[in-house]
C-alpha cells in the first residue's frame, strides 16, 4: 500500500467484492481452473493474508484460511512424491492443462502463499517468512526470538 488515501478503501472493496463472488467455491470467467500466484488463488490467499496483515481483521485472515484450505485440497499427489496443482492457467486454452514449478504461475508459488498464511495463524509461534519486495502489505508478523540455528 503506498499509504496514499484511499488506497486501503480501495483494497477493502475489491476484498469485499472477492468475497461476494462466492470464491472459492463458485467458478467464474475471472476465477476459473487456475490456483497460481498470478491470477488464481494462491494469489488471493495472499491478498488476503496482506489485508489481515495491514488491518488486523480476522475475516481476511479467516478467508485466506478458507482459500488456503480449498488450495489444499485441490492438490494431487498421484505418485506420493508431494502435491502438484493442475491448472489451466492459459485461459484461451482451457483443455490444456500442467503442473508447473515457478513462483507467479506453480508450486513454488503456491507453497510460498501457504506459509505465508501458516506463519499469520501462528502468531507469535509463527515461521520466518520471506516477502516479495514488491508485496504491498507490512510484513507478515514473525517470532520475536530468532530461530535456533544448529551449531
Amino acid at each position: 500500500m503506498t499509504g496514499e488515501a484511499g488506497d486501503l478503501d480501495w483494497a477493502e472493496r475489491l476484498a469485499h467484492g472477492i468475497v461476494r463472488s462466492g470464491v472459492p467455491h463458485r467458478r467464474t470467467a475471472g476465477f476459473w481452473n487456475t490456483a497460481c500466484q498470478c491470477c488464481g488463488t494462491a494469489g488471493l490467499v495472499e491478498l488476503f493474508t496482506g489485508l489481515w496483515a495491514a488491518t488486523g481483521r480476522e475475516r481476511h485472515l479467516e478467508f485466506a484460511r478458507t482459500l488456503a484450505d480449498d488450495l489444499i485440497g485441490r492438490g494431487t499427489d498421484r505418485d506420493g512424491r508431494g502435491l502438484r496443482w493442475y491448472q489451466a492457467y492459459r485461459r484461451l486454452r482451457p483443455g490444456e492443462v500442467s503442473a508447473d514449478t515457478g513462483y507467479m504461475v506453480g508450486a513454488a508459488g503456491i507453497g510460498a502463499a501457504l506459509l505465508h498464511v501458516d506463519a499469520a495463524l501462528r502468531g507469535d509461534a509463527g515461521r520466518q517468512v520471506i516477502l516479495l519486495p514488491d508485496n504491498p502489505f507490512p510484513a507478515i508478523p514473525v517470532p520475536l526470538a530468532p530461530p535456533h540455528l544448529p551449531a
